[in-house]
């Protein structure tokens, strides 16, 4: 099977790092089940692996394939088609997803929700919302509030709620007026109030109480991680230098900015920053490097940007450290240009290279258009650094660009300030001691 890759900006398709089928696109998904959904001037359509549109016809929206089926948005709505392009069914709605153990939650005109078969027959039953089905269970939401309801598309329990998220783990946070907790599938309370607890992910739910942040045990039983500052950091060397000596730990990762750069934007062709350090930039990242230098270690990892201002930072420091200058160029870490918020799978999303400016103000409110949530980003942070946590005896330095560590910092410290809020070579320290995480700024 071809296995093919897209831009950062969703244009084209590449493999080898070379751009496929000779030209781009105004949009492109990721190919599944051997077709690639496109959007050109001409409308969207499917594309086979030679990059040959499976069918003639052109919609306003086309998506993925899924279970042999895929959505898309003509002049007068939705609907779904077969692999080779037919329509399944004569009806169209105002939205459909995807067919999820059978049924799709679809959208009428008038802005009622139900679910429909695959024949594209709808239900008797109709919500102000709902959501697709996963292991039996979905989210909807009546005249009472939000609830959960099983494939009968009955609910599951009579208490109604202020908001309801997915089952993960036998276990779904809600919200009521007085706070979040989490129930079973029967309704049941699990847990006393929180101030907020985030969706699970892969087993994983997080809370947050009062001014500290923790997880969940498989029991509900809640563990602190770490509590949020009262302060920010000012100071010509970061406060994290000299947090690193306080703290015993069996790992740690920075999760730092880049050393001062030149006030002028330099770009190559495509428009993508090439900025350098300043002699005091420079200085500053050795400075760091050497203050950090006494710290014994088996092993030193250095990870950053394609940024040149973030390579150069990362160089600098090990350099004063007496260490390989060995740094990997990580794409998770942040493609120039890009942020750490900025969700590449929004269908809708124009923008391409957000200033940090306009970065944090779209962050201060949480989840904004083409943009993840904030509890999404702390997931994928968590995610990102434990898996280089878990190597015993080892620091690694991570080094971004604004654009990844301010909201990074921001949304861990539940502030946003001005631009310049975050010092260069500002960051957050995560540590890993005894089989327990925690982070520290």
């Amino acid at each position: 099977m071809e296995r093919f890759g897209i831009d950062q900006h969703r244009t084209m398709y590449l493999r080898d790092a070379e751009q496929q089928f000779g030209r781009s696109y105004l949009e492109v998904f990721p190919f599944t089940e051997g077709r690639g959904a496109v959007r050109d001037r001409l409308g969207a359509y499917h594309i086979d692996f030679d990059g040959k549109p499976v069918y003639r016809e052109r919609y306003r929206r086309a998506y993925p394939f899924s279970d042999g089926k895929a959505a898309v948005e003509g002049d007068i709505g939705m609907f779904h088609i077969d692999l080779l392009g037919n329509p399944l069914y004569a009806r169209t709605y105002g939205r459909v997803s995807d067919f999820h153990e059978g049924l799709c939650a679809a959208r009428f005109r008038n802005g009622i929700y139900t679910y429909i078969n695959e024949k594209g027959e709808p239900s008797d039953e109709t919500f102000r919302y709902c959501s697709d089905f996963s292991n039996g269970i979905a989210v909807a939401l009546d005249d009472a509030g939000f609830h959960h309801i099983g494939k009968d598309l009955e609910p599951l329990y009579e208490e109604r709620f202020r908001l309801c998220l997915d089952f993960d783990g036998g276990r779904s946070p809600v919200m009521d007026d007085a706070g979040w907790h989490l129930i079973d599938t029967q309704g049941k309370r699990l847990t006393e109030d929180f101030d907020r607890i985030d969706g699970g992910r892969n087993g994983l739910i997080m809370g947050l109480k009062g001014n500290s942040y923790g997880y969940f045990d498989e029991e509900c039983v809640w563990h602190r991680l770490f509590d949020f500052p009262e302060t920010t950091s000012h100071d010509e060397i970061p406060q994290w230098t000299k947090d690193i000596h306080s703290f015993q730990w069996d790992s740690c990762v920075v999760f730092m900015r880049h050393s001062e750069r030149r006030s002028h934007f330099l770009s190559n062709n495509k428009g993508i920053g090439g900025t350098g350090l300043t002699a005091h930039g420079d200085e500053l990242a050795r400075r760091i490097g050497a203050g950090i230098a006494d710290l014994k270690w088996k092993t030193v990892h250095a990870r950053t940007s394609s940024s040149r201002r973030c390579v150069t930072t990362a160089n600098c420091m090990l350099g004063a450290m007496g260490v390989p200058s060995d740094i990997e160029i990580r794409d998770e870490i942040g493609p120039i240009g890009t942020a750490f918020t900025y969700s590449m799978d929004y269908t809708e999303a124009e923008l391409k290279c957000p200033s940090t400016i306009w970065c944090i103000n779209q962050l201060r409110s949480g989840q904004n258009h083409c943009w993840h949530s904030n509890d999404e980003i702390k997931r994928r942070v968590f995610d990102m650094v434990r898996g280089w946590l878990d190597e015993d005896d080892s620091l690694t330095l991570c080094v971004n660009h604004d654009l990844y560590t301010i909201p990074v910092i921001g949304i861990f410290t539940g502030k946003f300030a001005e631009d310049d809020w975050i010092e260069y070579c500002d960051g957050l320290l995560f540590i890993k001691r005894d089989n327990k995480y925690y982070a520290v700024w």
